[in-house]
């Protein structure tokens, strides 16, 4: 069956940008389900005093603790990978290091296998240099 294999980043490659990459913080938002607990409690507690709201609305508010703190990489996006049909497989993205560089996930290799095996690394934006430990190795290529 002909397809096209996106590989993405190597493992090294993904480490880098999550040890070695600016972060933000996720923000959730709960508007939409906090909304439907209002209409919720509305309709089956109109009797009630505001401490069982308190009470009801405390699952949300542990949710919302949860979530916030984890971070995910800050990326500007490039330009589309295609696969063997023209479909967009992925986004190529740029990242900013902690000191200031900035880095760019690239096409390392597209060996064919029944279709494209598409294999990203990392390199510096602005002097196209590869980031050395975060290339895939050869006969990781090879063996697609």
């Amino acid at each position: 069956m002909r397809t096209t294999q996106f590989m993405g980043l190597s493992d090294a490659a993904e480490q880098f940008v999550i040890m070695g990459c600016k972060h933000q913080e996720i923000v959730p938002d709960y508007s939409k389900e906090l909304n439907e607990a209002v209409e919720e409690f509305k309709c089956n507690f109109r009797n009630t005093n505001t401490m069982d709201w308190l009470v009801y609305t405390a699952g949300f508010q542990d949710a919302a603790k949860k979530l916030t703190g984890r971070t995910v990489p800050i990326s500007k996006k490039l330009k589309p990978v295609e696969g063997m049909f023209d479909e967009v497989v992925h986004v190529l993205k740029e990242y900013e290091t902690y000191d200031g560089i900035k880095i760019e996930e690239y096409v390392q290799a597209q060996p064919w296998s029944s279709g494209p095996c598409i294999f990203l690394a990392l390199r510096n934006a602005e002097t196209k240099e590869p980031i050395l430990q975060t290339l895939w190795d050869e006969e990781e290529i090879d063996n697609a």
